[in-house]
């Protein structure tokens, strides 16, 4: 036992002529020749072992009743016998260190070590995969608007698209977190059955990256948090033919997050996005922030 996690097995070799040659560089080399040579028979009969330390000239392996230096175990002589009985069985006998590591487990048994010791008839081959070309979707050109209120310094408004698997139950909870937030109005749009939320709020980004991660879009809050804003499609694809198709429908607002306070100022931004989209908002006199300049940007996604 190597005091490792592995067994040492020893060849006794008699023939020293190698070892005779007097030129230390070509000696190294034909000893290193020699158990290249001696490592191939051993792999093509089948065992196990290591091609490294096996073919390495410079290993100078452990002596006997010596500490392994990482797991404080000693290497120790065992016969066959012993490897034939359960571990649990022996190794309470091997000598070691009182402060040695616990010994670690290993899918190989020693009952298996036996096994794999017996030359293999035929070495497996392994199957060739079959190289499958991966299907390529057409890209498609996405518009994004960024969160940003442009004009300030870390403020940015609440983007984002709920989730397919939100039930009922989870969209009103965050309905009445947003309500509670004073970030409504947020307006609702449909697109295939996914809905985009959007408030025309100017909400610091440590509070909004905060938020939307405890409401469900984790990815979002860290885009948030590393950018300082996110990019969120609000045209899933502007191909002309299909404009109908992929127009984003205005359903209204977000349950009880339908009305809005004045703790928060309005987004200047993203009022004139709502208005893009065909949602007008009277604001009166209430404190707007920024400027009315979305930041948009095209993008092609496969």
């Amino acid at each position: 036992y190597s005091g490792g996690k592995g067994f040492h097995l020893i060849l006794t070799d008699n023939d020293r002529t190698l070892f005779s040659i007097p030129e230390p560089r070509e000696r190294e080399d034909a000893v290193r020749a020699s158990r290249q040579a001696l490592l191939q028979r051993v792999l093509e009969q089948g065992f196990p072992v290591d091609p490294t330390v096996t073919a390495d000239t410079r290993r100078i392996i452990r002596l006997p009743g010596s500490l392994h230096g990482t797991t404080g175990w000693a290497c120790t002589r065992i016969t066959r016998e012993d490897l034939s009985r359960p571990l649990k069985t022996w190794v309470a006998t091997l000598p070691r260190h009182p402060n040695a590591n616990k010994l670690r487990y290993f899918p190989y048994g020693p009952s298996d070590l036996l096994q794999t010791l017996k030359p293999r008839r035929t070495q497996r081959q392994k199957r060739k995969k079959s190289k499958q070309t991966p299907i390529q979707s057409e890209p498609q050109t996405i518009l994004q608007c960024s969160t940003q209120v442009v004009g300030t310094k870390g403020r940015s408004s609440f983007m984002a698209w709920a989730p397919k698997r939100w039930t009922d139950t989870h969209k009103t909870a965050v309905a009445q977190r947003l309500k509670k937030l004073s970030w409504g109005p947020v307006h609702c749009f449909e697109h295939l059955g996914q809905t985009l939320l959007l408030s025309p709020r100017a909400i610091p980004k440590e509070q909004l990256a905060k938020e939307v991660a405890n409401m469900g879009w984790p990815g979002l809050a860290t885009e948030i948090h590393n950018l300082g804003h996110a990019w969120v499609d609000v045209s899933p694809a502007l191909e002309e033919e299909e404009h109908e198709r992929n127009e984003l429908v205005h359903t209204g607002t977000l349950g009880e997050a339908g009305e809005g306070g004045t703790k928060v100022p309005w987004s200047a931004t993203h009022l004139e996005m709502l208005r893009r989209l065909g949602v007008d908002i009277d604001i009166g006199e209430d404190e707007c922030s920024g400027r009315a300049e979305p930041a948009l940007r095209v993008v092609s996604k496969a």
